[in-house]
């Protein structure tokens, strides 16, 4: 159900090691909505979530959304990241999740040159955007659990910043296009 919640001294965190999966819901009213660090946001809107409006899962007065949480989008149709801006490092999340099973996740303009420890490709597809950018940090991972990168004009680019890896369930898990490397990269996760 949708969750309204009013008051601007009011605040609903989604604290450390917490999830909170939003589905087709929406979280609104005067409160705070707050994403800590260690934070799981699951967004099922296919607008994503954005920093302001009546768009999206997210539909609070105010909104926090920390660099050091994890989105994971699993919608049931195509969906974009949205406009949402991240604190204390702007434009970097810890990891972004791909589970929308048959269907693509594309990196909002706003999310051009995003950063992620981690992306998490569980079930459908990534793409970055006709001139959008994913970084993948040095020491980052992407993880192919039966998702991979779109194979189209939108795939955008990926680009290992330095060393970087990848880790798949089987062979050819996660396929991905379009990728940069600046460094090195280990695609079978076998390097010590």
């Amino acid at each position: 159900n949708n969750i309204h919640i009013e008051g601007i001294n009011n605040f609903i965190t989604v604290t450390n090691g917490s999830r909170l999966d939003c589905g087709n819901f929406v979280v609104s009213g005067s409160a705070t909505f707050v994403v800590a660090s260690g934070g799981q946001l699951g967004i099922g809107s296919a607008a994503g979530v954005r920093q302001t409006g009546a768009v999206g899962n997210i539909q609070t007065s105010s909104r926090i959304f920390s660099s050091e949480g994890s989105y994971i989008y699993n919608g049931t149709t195509n969906q974009v990241t949205g406009g949402f801006a991240t604190t204390p490092v702007a434009n970097r999340v810890r990891s972004l999740h791909v589970s929308n099973t048959g269907n693509t996740v594309t990196l909002s303009d706003a999310h051009n040159n995003l950063t992620v420890d981690s992306l998490v490709l569980n079930q459908g597809f990534f793409a970055a955007g006709i001139t959008g950018n994913l970084n993948i940090v040095a020491g980052g991972i992407i993880n192919g659990n039966g998702g991979h990168s779109y194979n189209g004009p939108e795939a955008g680019t990926i680009t290992f910043i330095g060393y970087g890896r990848t880790r798949g369930i089987s062979a050819r898990n996660p396929e991905l296009y379009r990728v940069i490397i600046n460094g090195e990269a280990d695609f079978n996760d076998d390097l010590p």
